[in-house]
């Protein structure tokens, strides 16, 4: 769970509490727990309460779903060699975009690990993309480099 989706929940979790806490008596009682109340937003809309209740339900439960902040891409890395890694990427199975940057993703990557391993580039071994039938179907890719010194390609 990103960082985001667990202070949202924190959030909540607190609300709830907080909320609770005030209540008395016997529940479930004969009215309701929120009162008949309405919202006017401009002159011509008043939504009710409950109905601004509904939406705040439906937005919170797509934030968790969606997680717009996440990143879209998943890496996993595995040393295969000192100089060789094997890259797996793996595309959120509910994304607005980004379809087309797993060759992007990786090579990004790659070059990341060369310079924190002291390397001056890599060399892409194998390189494959396809697609995760799982329900919902999301796009994953694979390769394995090699770290290179200068003039060594």
């Amino acid at each position: 769970m990103s960082p985001s989706v667990q202070r949202l929940c924190g959030i909540a979790l607190a609300l709830a509490v907080a909320g609770c806490s005030a209540l008395s008596g016997t529940y479930p009682r004969n009215a309701s727990l929120l009162p008949a109340a309405s919202l006017r937003v401009t002159e011509s809309t008043v939504v009710s309460l409950e109905s601004l209740a509904g939406y705040a339900g439906a937005a919170a439960a797509a934030w968790v779903v969606l997680d717009p902040l996440a990143p879209n891409w998943h890496i996993e890395e595995a040393q295969l060699a000192p100089d060789r890694y094997l890259l797996s990427l793996a595309m959120k199975r509910i994304a607005a975009g980004g379809e087309g940057e797993a060759r992007v993703v990786f090579h990004r990557r790659a070059t990341r690990l060369a310079a924190a391993a002291g390397y001056e580039g890599y060399e892409v071994l194998s390189y494959s993309e396809g697609i995760d039938s799982l329900l919902p179907a999301r796009r994953v890719g694979e390769g394995v480099i090699r770290l290179v010194h200068a003039g060594a390609q």
